[in-house]
């Protein structure tokens, strides 16, 4: 009878290691593919910021060789000019930023739902795997358990016992068992 609560046990510890163990993966690969796509975002921001910088300098070595040759009106005329270069720069870089982090969040959002899919279908797999594998176990136990009862009523009475009647003397014995243990 105790081989029954053993087996279960035992079951149950090994369903909660492969549950664990599976989370664990998940929670880990998931936070793997987020470091990715924040380093690659990091990196493309940095590129364009320099990018930026690389051409703000380029202008601005331009406008100081062409400076000295200009009068004031020119020298103002440019000053608009490279303004207006200027907020156009900060606004394509702001758009593209904005853009960039639409795109980050909506395919943040896609990898959650798809590693909760993942989980779950992966959950549920192993689930049943476990329910099967317990009631295969179960199935052993309790055939292993009508063999060494015949084999001790034998013993005990000298005769064999009808398998219906040892069958529900099992039976009743199982469930004391489990109603004693909580099972």
């Amino acid at each position: 009878m105790w081989f029954s609560t053993l087996g279960m046990y035992l079951a149950e510890k090994k369903k909660q290691k492969i549950l664990k163990k599976n989370s664990d993966w998940a929670t880990d690969k998931a936070r793997e593919k987020a470091e990715g796509i924040i380093v690659e975002a990091k990196n493309a921001a940095l590129r364009e910021l320099s990018d930026v910088k690389l051409e703000t300098t380029k202008y601005e070595q331009e406008l100081e060789a062409g400076v000295k040759n200009l009068t004031d009106q020119e020298v103002a005329e440019y000053k608009i000019a490279i303004e207006n270069i200027t907020e156009d720069v900060e606004d394509g870089v702001k758009k593209q930023s904005e853009q960039f982090k639409t795109e980050f969040d909506e395919a943040w959002k896609k990898m959650e739902a798809e590693m909760k899919d993942k989980i779950k279908s992966d959950y549920e797999s192993e689930r049943k795997k476990i329910e099967e594998y317990s009631g295969v176990k179960m199935q052993e136990i309790e055939e292993k358990i009508a063999g060494i009862t015949d084999e001790a009523v034998m013993m005990v009475l000298g005769k064999q016992v009808d398998s219906q009647v040892n069958k529900r003397l099992i039976m009743e014995a199982l469930d004391e068992v489990k109603k004693k243990y909580a099972i």
